[in-house]
């Protein structure tokens, strides 16, 4: 039974009680002690509740992933997960579920490294190992990118990184929700994935930056192609140093 405190104030911070929620600190005052099944249910219902953070930032990505960007840029943030929190959520999300199913995350991510000697063998070990690292990292690298491509559009780097951030969580998103069909043995799933992906980028781009489609489609590509050759630059960069001088 949902249980009332008696008293007239919040137990957090002491202002007078006039609703459900304090007027103050916004704490729910409706327990009067707590129980598990609140616990649980708060947990749920924050993760996966229809009205929840999460849910509102994954449904406006699907449907107008432009225009929930344009939304946070104009101050509109509460409602959404921060952009720095989601992509990182997701990119765990990705690693985790990946490894559970015995995914090789490499491949996953279009990342090839042949294993034709020690040391390809040891430099492929080692970017497997730090891969949610460089991916995460080289985000900023896109958003760069992203903002030379588009410069006459007046973004600067921050906003850019916003709508980087976004839609490279719902490009994670897109790969766990397809792990199913890869696990069944459907052909070019893969390559599906980045194509959705790439899609969606666009049309965010084309909405955030308001250009023309063909404007959106090729400058889009190209900052996706450039960011893809910059990744792997930056982390061959780190990683065959570190290889060659710690064998």
């Amino acid at each position: 039974m949902t249980e009332v405190p008696s008293d007239a104030t919040c137990p957090n911070c002491g202002a007078p009680r006039l609703d459900r929620f304090c007027q103050v600190c916004g704490q729910d005052n409706v327990y009067a002690r707590l129980r598990a099944r609140q616990i649980v249910g708060d947990l749920l219902g924050g993760m996966f509740g229809w009205e929840s953070r999460v849910a509102l930032t994954v449904r406006g990505l699907l449907r107008d992933p432009g225009g929930l960007v344009l939304d946070f840029l104009r101050g509109r943030r509460v409602r959404y997960v921060r952009p720095a929190r989601f992509a990182l959520m997701c990119l765990a999300l990705w690693l985790v579920l990946g490894r559970l199913l015995d995914f090789d995350p490499m491949e996953s991510s279009g990342i090839t490294i042949g294993a034709t000697n020690e040391v390809a063998v040891e430099l492929r070990a080692f970017l497997t190992r730090h891969l949610d690292l460089f991916l995460y990292l080289s985000l900023p690298l896109r958003a760069l990118i992203l903002k030379q491509m588009f410069r006459r559009q007046g973004l600067d780097l921050a906003e850019e990184l916003v709508l980087v951030l976004y839609l490279e969580g719902l490009k994670f998103l897109i790969a766990v929700a397809t792990f199913p069909l890869v696990l069944m043995g459907v052909e070019g799933m893969l390559p599906l994935q980045r194509l959705v992906a790439l899609v969606w980028f666009i049309w965010a781009v084309r909405r955030v930056h308001a250009v023309g489609w063909w404007t959106a489609i090729w400058r889009g590509t190209l900052v996706a192609f450039l960011h893809a050759v910059g990744t792997f630059v930056l982390m061959t960069a780190v990683a065959l140093p570190w290889v060659l001088f710690t064998r």
